[in-house]
């Protein structure tokens, strides 16, 4: 860390979901997040919001990049912290572009806005886990993923099988099926760029 290094905070919301984008010079995910200012108006003796939000693009790489890819969606009320930078550029018609940027130490969702559940990555290096017992399993032949409901094992051979409890549900919906049965192929998936 350079002592000319700027740090903030920055509290918005999700313009699109988390992507992955070949930019930087590792894979990096990307996720845009608007920024409604507020200030204090003296005539009307109230808070307004600004006429327009600001826009920054957060970056993330490694663990922190492939959790974002599996967690920020599109309108999720987002905070992160990180090293600000600016750039501007030119496109090919002349006009000019701005962006601010945050390169993410941390990246979560605003709880001020709502509850969320923590599931804790597997790392890519980590052994396979039978997640309702802990238990191992040997030489790593058998991958478990996490159950959303009935039995689950994923080569369909002697694989022990999960099973969630009747009437339990961890909240999630159709749209996040996808995303949460990869958790027991480590943290961003088997396709995962990093």
């Amino acid at each position: 860390m350079s002592m000319r290094d700027v740090y903030v905070t920055v509290r918005g919301n999700a313009t699109s979901d988390a992507h992955v984008t070949n930019n930087q010079s590792e894979p990096t995910v990307m996720v845009r997040i608007a920024v409604n200012r507020r200030y204090y108006d003296k005539g009307t003796d109230d808070f307004k919001d600004a006429a327009t939000p600001d826009f920054f693009n957060i970056y993330g790489t490694k663990a922190l990049g492939r959790n974002m890819l599996r967690s920020v969606k599109k309108g999720d009320p987002v905070i992160a912290t990180g090293r600000l930078s600016y750039s501007e550029w030119t496109w090919e018609d002349g006009s000019e572009g701005r962006s601010m940027q945050v390169r993410a130490d941390a990246v979560g969702h605003d709880l001020v806005f709502g509850t969320t559940h923590m599931t804790r990555a597997q790392r890519h290096d980590d052994p396979p886990v039978d997640v309702t017992t802990g238990e191992v399993f040997p030489d790593g032949q058998h991958s478990l993923v996490r159950p959303l409901g009935g039995v689950v094992g994923d080569d369909g051979d002697d694989a022990p099988a999960v099973t969630q409890p009747e009437g339990s549900s961890d909240g999630a919906g159709p749209e996040e099926d996808e995303s949460r049965q990869l958790a027991g192929q480590g943290a961003g998936g088997a396709d995962a760029p990093f």
